[in-house]
């Protein structure tokens, strides 16, 4: 007993000391007798029985990992249903104990809640129209000295693209529509059209035809008989409708719009021409600069900044290749679909038990794609160098395969807290299933890898300290499987 009720965890420890299975019955027959026993126990001493479903998946959560030649689908069983919920949390737990291996059961739940509730922080962004925006202005920030505008172009050219927008951007201030801020989206729209524009603009226009341009433009929406003249560039006309639309929806502006339509022509003909790679990071520099004007993102709490930023990373790393425009679309996406996920019920909170009682031992049993062009660099890492699993420095593997990364995605320095995380885990994913021979327990997988860890970390250690250690080590992280010295 502990404080004066049975001690659950000692129980299911003692009863998983016999893992052997007759072989006609499936696997999670096993975790289903000991809750049928523990509960039936546990009512007669303290008059109430545990909900006997869950306290089988607590069960069935470590059995599976004891148990030796079971394979990915074995480990699944029609007691468990696995939803959208329970991917947020296992990539939670994953991305935790990349930075917190050694977290205890209770420490990592609570780190998981608390990541949970902070992801419910987006709905005040999605509510208010702010989430693309917020989301484009962080990457447009971390991306920036990476970008090709910024590596790619002379000082002056620079400066005349920065010019340009920020023109642009005061241009849009006279606007009312687009200078609230759920419209920021449509303003840079409206910039990136008009540098396409700008390289089809004729270069020799006096400022005289240009305002009697202008003029005759705005003279076609008041006049209903007044035609386009045939001498007035397409182009041009294009340009100057779309200035006077930026500025007044109603074409409706004072004369010293014509000046700043003046001075927009002159620096649109200034601008060089970009490769279509840089006008994908066109938009990233405009975010960048609006950002810039206002310093909005420090009206943003740093908790959720930092969550935000966290996941445009895990997104980047998944795919180095994607453009800007893929990346905000792809964390739209998961923020739109995780914020509105209830994460506050009891089904929950034991759903979170049973994945934390696991440890990294649960990447056994999820799935990653093979085609990541990361998982393929940590495979390729390993193969290159034939390591030795028994001997394998860890620590010296992971930071082998971030440069390698880094230097073929240059992209994701600008992550490289997050692709060293991710580099963890894929490498414990390799570690659980392409390096295990299949005969192996995950448990068995899970010893190893921290014996190997002590021994390179403390080569003058005997082995009876290293047993001691890795004893506690299991008692800690993993109070719930039974575990014998010998391993």
């Amino acid at each position: 007993k502990e404080n004066g009720q049975l001690n659950l965890k000692y129980m299911i420890r003692e009863n998983l000391k016999n893992t052997t299975l007759p072989s006609h019955l499936p696997p999670y027959t096993m975790a289903e007798q000991i809750a049928r026993k523990l509960s039936e126990c546990i009512a007669s001493f303290e008059g109430k029985k545990p909900q006997l479903s869950h306290l089988t998946k607590i069960i069935w959560s470590i059995q599976k990992h004891l148990l030796k030649d079971l394979s990915a689908m074995q480990t699944k069983n029609p007691y468990e249903e696995y939803d959208k919920v329970d991917k947020i949390i296992v990539k939670t737990l994953l991305e935790i104990l990349a930075n917190e291996p050694l977290l205890a059961p209770e420490p990592l739940k609570r780190e998981v809640v608390k990541h949970l509730k902070e992801l419910s922080e987006v709905k005040a962004l999605i509510k208010n129209n702010q989430l693309t925006s917020t989301l484009s202005m962080i990457l447009a920030e971390k991306l920036y000295q990476s970008s090709l505008i910024n590596c790619h172009f002379s000082l002056l050219e620079k400066q005349n693209i920065e010019a340009f927008i920020r023109h642009h951007i005061d241009m849009g201030k006279c606007n009312e529509l687009l200078s609230q801020e759920d419209h920021r989206l449509e303003l840079i729209q409206r910039v990136l059209a008009l540098y396409t524009l700008a390289g089809e603009l004729p270069k020799d226009i006096s400022k005289e035809s240009l305002f009697a341009s202008i003029r005759h433009i705005r003279s076609l929406s008041n006049e209903k008989n007044c035609a386009l003249t045939s001498n007035l560039d397409q182009a041009l006309f294009v340009f100057i409708n779309a200035e006077i639309h930026l500025m007044d929806e109603e074409k409706a502006f004072a004369p010293e719009g014509e000046e700043a339509i003046l001075i927009a022509y002159e620096k649109a003909i200034a601008l060089p021409t970009l490769s279509p790679l840089q006008k994908e990071q066109f938009e990233l520099l405009i975010w960048k600069m609006i950002e810039e004007e206002g310093n909005l993102l420090l009206h943003v709490p740093p908790l959720l900044c930092r969550l935000l930023e966290k996941e445009l990373g895990n997104i980047l790393i998944d795919q180095p290749k994607q453009s800007f425009k893929e990346i905000i679309s792809a964390a739209v996406q998961f923020f739109k679909k995780a914020a509105f996920l209830s994460f506050d019920d009891e089904k929950t909170e034991d759903k979170i038990e049973a994945w934390v009682s696991q440890n990294d031992m649960l990447i056994r049993t999820i799935h990653f794609d093979p085609k990541a062009p990361l998982l393929k660099l940590v495979e390729q890492g390993w193969n290159a160098q034939c390591y030795d699993e028994h001997t394998i420095y860890h620590k010296h593997f992971v930071e082998e395969v971030k440069q390698k990364a880094l230097k073929t995605y240059p992209i994701l320095l600008s992550f490289e807290e997050e692709l060293s995380a991710r580099i963890w885990i894929l490498y414990k994913y390799l570690w659980y299933t392409t390096l295990s021979d299949g005969c192996e327990s995950t448990f068995e997988r899970f010893m190893e890898w921290h014996k190997i860890h002590l021994k390179n970390s403390h080569p003058e250690w005997p082995q009876e300290k290293i047993s001691e250690t890795l004893a506690k080590l299991s008692d800690q992280i993993l109070p719930l499987v039974p575990y014998a010295k010998k391993q």
